[in-house]
């Protein structure tokens, strides 16, 4: 833009050295008004903006892969949720990504919706009902029970470990790494051996496979068996994460894990080991929080303390 304004200010001076005329002044002021004002039109043209995006946008209740669309969600405005995080979905999605990353989230059910709805959490988000959990108001659990419930703004598996108070009910986070660094609130307690106080409409009960934060092993196209946490299975699909990956697979090609079976110290079990399936022999049980170790059959992969719910004798 500089150089159209310098340009028409030389043509404006050369027009006033031909004239020399004080009388034609009125009409080069006039002249000159007219001239700032186109440059005025012409500074506030702008090029269309592109976000970079050449995907088309998805269409309601859809995720970018095959999973049923489902038309009601059984919660109510007001009812808190566990839900996906489609930002991030979409995000990866936009830029041609075939692998997508989310979170499982709380939030608080706005308003339902045909195919999606809307969950409130920072602000509204239009999320798929398929991606929508409702949270019970009051749940009632015991000691030894596994449920889905809310670490930090997160949907995490845990294990009962004190229903002293029955409408706060302690709780370790067994989806969490048993040997994280970080420090709970105490300072002293590693996250992932913490007993923390659950609150009445932030968990869940799991007590059937397939449930939100349960696991199964999927046999990928390759062969590979892989560990997926399981947000929700619908029709012939099963919806969740396999290692980091959030993806819909066949409900065929899986296998619920149980959630608190009964295994000793010397079965041969598998176990997660990078996300994958492997073999090895357990070598400890901790009951109270919910982990077996297990010493994999190779060296080079360890031992590792692995939750309730992700161990199992056969591989199918």
């Amino acid at each position: 833009m500089k150089t159209v304004k310098t340009f028409m200010l030389v043509a404006l001076a050369a027009s006033m050295a031909a004239c020399g005329n004080k009388e034609d002044e009125k009409t080069t002021e006039s002249d000159s008004a007219q001239e700032k004002k186109t440059e005025e039109s012409i500074d506030v043209v702008e090029d269309p903006i592109d976000d970079g995006s050449t995907m088309p946008a998805l269409e309601p209740g859809k995720f970018p892969f095959d999973f049923p669309v489902i038309e009601n969600t059984n919660a109510v405005a007001g009812d808190n949720v566990f839900y996906v995080n489609m930002k991030l979905i979409i995000n990866d999605y936009n830029e041609g990504l075939t692998s997508f990353g989310t979170q499982y989230l709380l939030g608080t059910l706005s308003e339902a919706g045909q195919k999606e709805s809307k969950v409130a959490f920072v602000g509204d988000e239009i999320i798929p009902n398929s991606g929508i959990i409702k949270i019970p108001a009051n749940e009632s659990v015991k000691v030894g029970d596994i449920v889905a419930g809310k670490w930090a703004v997160n949907m995490t598996r845990a294990i009962i470990t004190d229903v002293s108070n029955p409408n706060e009910p302690k709780a370790c986070f067994i989806g969490l790494d048993y040997d994280n660094p970080a420090k709970a609130e105490d300072g002293q307690t590693g996250i992932g051996q913490y007993e923390y106080t659950l609150k009445q409409g932030e968990f869940i009960k799991i007590s059937e496979a397939y449930a939100p934060a349960s696991c199964c092993v999927y046999k990928n196209e390759s062969g590979d068996y892989k560990l997926m946490n399981v947000f929700r299975a619908e029709g012939d699909k099963v919806l969740g994460t396999v290692f980091t990956s959030f993806e819909a697979v066949p409900k065929a090609s899986c296998t619920p894990i149980p959630l608190k079976p009964s295994y000793k110290v010397g079965d041969v079990v598998y176990a997660p080991w990078v996300g994958t399936m492997s073999k090895g022999k357990i070598t400890e049980v901790n009951k109270k929080l919910g982990r077996y170790n297990v010493k994999f059959d190779e060296d080079y992969q360890g031992e590792s303390m692995i939750a309730f719910g992700e161990v199992i004798d056969q591989l199918p």
